[in-house]
């Protein structure tokens, strides 16, 4: 499974210098490779990129897209082309840490070198001028535009975020598109968990399948929850294996009494909650220097109930976050949760371990199917086979229409 990182690195001595006129990768600004990561990841397919080869074919191809520095603040430029009229991404990309008000500012200084070019094309540099040239982008166009940030970091919002036109992607999130096709079923790969006390865990086996019943911290899960709601996919791979999606943040019936509670009595929402259960192909009980257990490291995982709850808590942590409330975050490190980890590896055992852990909310026939190979399979060439005109198929309720799929109204 390649990193983000290591395919930075290859592509920076590949197309480093290259083309020699206005390089796209300059020589010893390693960073600059990261957009074509971006690039590759988030349109390869749609637009017949490959950058397997640094052939001149590919570069020029690859000029069409990419400005080269000095940008004005746009790294990336697709348009797509549908029976209605065209639309625009367009996208910067920092393979650094950025504050909420970085991000803010990053992606209003896009929508204005936008307006620049479209009042007055003179008033942008040269590179981003010949690209946006290239296109069909006129003022009529100014609602067809998208802005996207592409980073390195945890939180895919920000306060006073235009969710209908600007959209934030980590790296997180863009490691999931590369490794995960549409027809598999997400799950996390590793993450590490800290219990309550150290050896406070009970654990329970039978024949080849073993679980352990631990308190998981609220906090962790609630960053979990954040961390892999992928917009780009239109769904929380954390819930990867459950049979639908969580209800939508504040929307959920739950989510009112569940805010009370962590505000008022973070001691007592153990008490007033039923839990999760994850299912994992391996868990490891990481040992203190006392030998004592200290957390717990899941691999390959997802939680398959207790969905709304996670949701929930990550919902809690974002508005805490945009609204700095310092106090409510506090709290939320104060609160546990009762969670089953189930070690399983067998497809079929998951799948009944789903059905019959979700009984709180009534599951239907059609739930029952999600998982189910030839669901996902026609999901997958209905949104991107061959020939397709991009039929986005709910199969699994809750989910959203990807964002990176471009569908036609």
């Amino acid at each position: 499974m390649e990193t983000i990182n290591a395919l930075i690195e290859k592509y920076y001595e590949n197309y480093k210098g290259l083309p020699n006129n206005k390089p796209l990768v300059r020589n010893n600004q390693k960073n600059d490779a990261f957009e074509l990561v971006v690039l590759e990841i988030l349109y390869g397919k749609e637009l017949g990129v490959n950058l397997s080869d640094s052939n001149s074919d590919n570069i020029e191809k690859l000029t069409k897209y990419i400005v080269a520095p000095p940008d004005q603040g746009i790294d990336i430029v697709v348009e797509h082309e549908t029976p209605e009229g065209s639309q625009f991404d367009f996208v910067q990309v920092k393979n650094k840490y950025m504050s909420p008000l970085e991000i803010e500012q990053a992606l209003d200084y896009m929508e204005k070198s936008v307006g620049k070019y479209l009042n007055s094309r003179e008033s942008v540099n040269e590179n981003l001028r010949e690209i946006l040239a290239e296109t069909n982008l006129s003022k009529e166009d100014k609602s067809n535009c998208k802005y996207i940030l592409v980073y390195d970091g945890i939180d895919n919002f920000f306060k006073g975020q235009k969710e209908d036109k600007q959209q934030v992607i980590t790296a997180t999130e863009l490691q999931t598109l590369k490794d995960a096709s549409r027809i598999e079923i997400p799950k996390v790969p590793e993450e590490v968990f800290t219990s309550d006390s150290f050896n406070n865990y009970i654990s329970y086996e039978q024949a080849e399948e073993t679980a352990i019943l631990v308190n998981i911290r609220g906090y962790d899960l609630a960053e979990l929850a954040i961390k892999y709601s992928n917009t780009s996919l239109g769904r929380n791979i954390l819930f990867g294996q459950n049979l639908r999606e969580s209800l939508e943040g504040k929307k959920s019936k739950t989510y009112a009494g569940m805010e009370k509670t962590i505000r008022e009595e973070p001691e007592r929402f153990w008490f007033y909650n039923n839990g999760i259960t994850i299912i994992a192909e391996d868990y490891n009980l990481n040992k203190a220097g006392s030998g004592e257990i200290d957390n717990i490291i899941l691999k390959n995982f997802s939680i398959i109930n207790g969905a709304q709850t996670t949701s929930a808590l990550g919902t809690f942590l974002k508005y805490a976050k945009m609204n700095n409330k310092d106090a409510d975050i506090e709290n939320l490190k104060r609160i546990f949760v009762l969670a089953r980890i189930l070690k399983v590896v067998d497809q079929d055992f998951k799948s009944n371990i789903s059905i019959f852990n979700n009984t709180q909310n009534a599951i239907t026939t059609r739930d029952m199917a999600a998982n189910r190979e030839e669901q996902r399979y026609l999901y997958n060439r209905l949104l991107t086979g061959e020939g397709s005109k991009h039929i986005y198929m709910e199969i699994r309720r809750g989910m959203k229409v990807p964002n990176d799929v471009k569908l036609l109204k």
